[in-house]
């Protein structure tokens, strides 16, 4: 064997062992609730969990050079769904429906007519099904519906290796929802640049066993996998990630409520020249909801002074750096903001890290709100408010619709609430008046 390839094999073997541990000790901490108060520079690391995020990028950075080895990057050109395939799920439905475990299922001569379709088209459905263990066949008795299996139900996780605490959190939430209800899950870490084959070549059951939640992937990306794992007969759903035109379910949180929350809040403080912090890649459709939300209430509410900021971040880069090297702009401008809304709390905690080093006090002489809640806002100082996305409920109704027998793709909008702590407060505008 060449050492090219020993190397290759070796990094394979230490690559599923490793993520095996240190994912372990990271659905671990991420049970231990944090409790400092921490807002200095080197705070990052342990304002989420203290040593947790450390771990998490070992796992990330050791994932991606074992991605580099194996030379994955290739190129997916997907067709459409082919019609054995859509005759497949049609069969599927009609075993899953009509039919009990043991019983006698149609030959292939009965189920032509009643679909319309060649025999080879049948027999090539009948076949996947097969495979599946769904059908059996016994010769020369026929072929048997095989349901022992229905009940072992398994969640699979496809997301991206990221630091992001909004994925950690519902990840938090999926495993705990998952070990209530006694489904095994497992979670596949993917990088932005890898392709749809890519990821489901690390699924592990077949579709009759496990059921895929896709969790705030890229929407090329997502769009790529609803369609390549239809195809193979799983039954998905795509969390956060809106995508015009998507066929598949979809869960996520009202976004346009949110942002509607988050300016009726800070209108009733006395604030007119809000800044909307777009410190997330617009090319998320989440996001770029926000931000059109934000421009129609502004424009509603007449508030002709409120703008939008884009830090024109991309995929995979550092939402963080974006506000934190943006903040600075945003004071620049005149008249001057007197309160910062950002579109996620990454950008909130930017926010308050570079105002406390111009020693510009929040909220005395400006507000600022973040918007997703994540665990380590309570923590910060002064504490975040921001627009809670009820992670529970998201991953509740994901794995509702999973489990469900359904015809139909569904949509599912959650409503945000708002969460008052301490880093809003009444405009210095308002105040001058008062006094």
């Amino acid at each position: 064997m060449a050492i090219g390839q020993q190397h290759v094999l070796r990094a394979l073997f230490l690559k599923e062992y490793t993520l095996v541990f240190i994912w372990q000790i990271f659905k671990t901490a991420l049970s231990i609730r944090h409790r400092k108060n921490v807002h200095s520079k080197e705070a990052r690391l342990i304002f989420s969990f203290e040593f947790l995020p450390i771990l998490y990028r070992i796992v990330l950075k050791f994932n991606y050079y074992c991605h580099q080895l194996e030379n994955k990057h290739k190129s997916n050109q997907l067709l459409n769904i082919p019609l054995h395939a859509k005759v497949r799920e049609a069969i599927r439905d009609l075993i899953l429906s009509e039919f009990k475990d043991g019983d006698k299922f149609f030959s292939e001569p009965e189920l032509i007519p009643r679909f319309g379709v060649s025999q080879g088209t049948i027999r090539r459905a009948m076949l996947d099904l097969s495979r599946e263990g769904l059908l059996v066949r016994k010769v020369p008795a026929g072929t048997f519906v095989c349901k022992k299996n229905e009940s072992a139900l398994s969640v699979g996780i496809i997301t991206l290796a990221s630091e992001s605490e909004f994925i950690a959190g519902l990840l938090s939430e999926f495993s705990k929802l998952c070990r209530e209800r006694q489904y095994p899950v497992q979670v596949y870490l993917i990088n932005p640049d890898d392709d749809a084959e890519e990821a489901i070549r690390q699924v592990q059951n077949a579709p009759t066993n496990e059921k895929i939640v896709l969790l705030c992937n890229p929407p090329k990306l997502t769009k790529n996998l609803q369609r390549s794992l239809l195809k193979r007969g799983f039954h998905t759903v795509n969390v956060d990630v809106r995508i015009p035109g998507y066929s598949g379910n979809f869960v996520g949180v009202d976004d346009a409520e949110g942002i509607r929350l988050g300016l009726k809040h800070l209108v009733e403080l006395g604030h007119r020249r809000i800044a909307l912090l777009v410190n997330e890649p617009m090319e998320a459709g989440t996001i770029d909801a926000r931000v059109q939300a934000f421009e129609k209430l502004t424009s509603k509410l007449g508030l002709t002074q409120s703008v939008v900021v884009k830090c024109e971040t991309k995929m995979g880069e550092d939402s963080y750096v974006a506000a934190y090297n943006q903040i600075d702009n945003v004071l620049a401008l005149r008249p001057r903001p007197t309160a910062v809304f950002t579109v996620s709390d990454v950008g909130a905690w930017a926010t308050l890290k570079r105002l406390r080093e111009l020693d510009i006090a929040v909220p005395q002489d400006i507000s600022v709100l973040g918007l997703d809640d994540d665990r380590p806002s309570a923590h910060t100082h002064p504490a975040l408010s921001t627009i809670a996305q009820p992670m529970a409920e998201i991953a509740n109704r994901a794995i509702e619709l999973l489990v469900k027998k359904q015809t139909e793709s569904k949509t599912v909008f959650i409503h945000p609430t708002l969460v008052v702590r301490e880093s809003t407060g009444t405009s210095p505008a308002m105040v001058n008046e008062q006094s």
